[in-house]
């Protein structure tokens, strides 16, 4: 795991740039442009512009250019579902996928999935592995 994308709501892009700064100190770099605070749209009638177009593109890429898709789930907060779109791409270009947090939909319970229920135990897991 080098390179990772970090699938969340929007709301939680400061959060976001909290597990970035973490997995910088074992060398990973973040690809999500996303978590930057750059990448809001106000209202749903931007769905349609060229600004959401540019976001959707942007993710898309970033998404191509992780080896490790990870996803943070369970706050309550659906958004809009891009990150279930982000995580359905990245199955399908076969990319590593871990969840944190709670398990929402069946695709998250598929073998190749690796699950950590609490951020704690994700970073845990980072400190322990990058040991060994």
């Amino acid at each position: 795991m080098r390179k990772v994308y970090l699938a969340s709501t929007y709301s939680r892009h400061l959060e976001m740039q909290e597990i970035r700064r973490f997995l910088s100190h074992f060398g990973i770099e973040v690809t999500s442009r996303w978590i930057n605070g750059d990448h809001t749209l106000e209202t749903d009638e931007l769905l349609g512009s060229a600004i959401a177009h540019r976001f959707a593109e942007e993710d898309l890429q970033d998404l191509q250019d992780a080896d490790t898709i990870i996803s943070f789930t369970g706050t309550g907060n659906r958004g809009r579902g891009g990150r279930h779109v982000e995580f359905g791409y990245a199955l399908a270009i076969g990319k590593r996928l871990l969840i944190v947090g709670s398990l929402e939909n069946v695709f998250h319970c598929l073998p190749v999935v690796e699950w950590f229920e609490t951020i704690e135990q994700f970073k845990s897991w980072m400190e322990n592995d990058s040991r060994s």
